[in-house]
């Protein structure tokens, strides 16, 4: 598949974007069909080393789910490295030009109730703020990330890849930029899947921020697999037991 460079927006360009979101929201409707955002390149956009597909604007489907978009995209742009892929320069230009016609579908603003309709769009178009919670939150950086974070390169597989695209407040924490930690995670909410469906999701959240909190006394990072283990067995019975907050 050959490659051509990609320009991304100039920051400036995409703070003033962001900007006018409450002016523009009538313009982030399923109903608008061309990408209106671009204006001339020459003024809006940098290049900065972004090498693309040519038909990358026919990668994504709306009409298929989420698991099948996220590899589908992340296979496209799988030579990213984590740094390119976490610039919200990059995001905000695919969302409003090349993917337009799947943002457009996939989160139609004015779906929303009016009243959240401007922090919606801030947060499906734009990298709002620049931290992994919201590159997450992002339309498109929500698929590649999500493919990310669960691909096995060695079978160019993508294990519990559909549980993550479920569960995002996993990787929108803290811990979710770790490959070890992410997928003991994973794993033992795969094990548990029954349970925490039977117990509801607040139970599960509860359980995160216990596991993130032990963050605060050890080094997740230095932590074996089974001593997370471990501690998430311990505390999902003690959550379920006594219903600790």
């Amino acid at each position: 598949m050959a490659l051509v460079e990609l320009p991304i927006f100039k920051t400036a360009y995409e703070q003033a974007l962001e900007s006018r979101v409450k002016s523009n929201i009538s313009r982030y409707s399923g109903k608008i069909q061309t990408p209106w955002a671009l204006g001339d390149p020459s003024e809006t956009c940098v290049f900065a080393g972004y090498r693309v597909p040519n038909n990358l604007d026919q990668i994504l489907d709306p009409l298929k789910d989420d698991f099948t978009n996220a590899v589908a995209l992340h296979q496209a742009l799988i030579h990213l490295t984590p740094k390119d892929a976490s610039n919200p320069m990059f995001w905000c230009r695919l969302s409003h030009v090349e993917f337009w016609d799947y943002m457009r579908h996939r989160w139609d603003a004015s779906e929303r109730d009016s009243q959240k309709r401007v922090s919606f769009v801030q947060y499906r178009y734009f990298v709002h703020k620049n931290n992994s919670r919201d590159l997450m939150r992002n339309g498109l950086g929500f698929l590649w990330w999500t493919a990310h974070l669960t691909h096995d390169p060695k079978t160019n597989s993508y294990i519990n890849t559909d549980l993550l695209l479920k569960m995002p407040e996993i990787a929108e924490r803290t811990f979710g930029r770790n490959p070890s930690i992410l997928k003991t995670i994973l794993r033992f909410i795969a094990y548990k899947e029954k349970s925490i469906k039977s117990d509801g999701r607040e139970r599960f959240r509860k359980l995160l921020k216990r596991f993130n909190a032990l963050g605060g006394t050890s080094l997740l990072d230095e932590l074996e697999e089974h001593e997370m283990e471990h501690f998430l067995e311990k505390e999902f019975k003690r959550i379920r037991i006594k219903k600790i907050v």
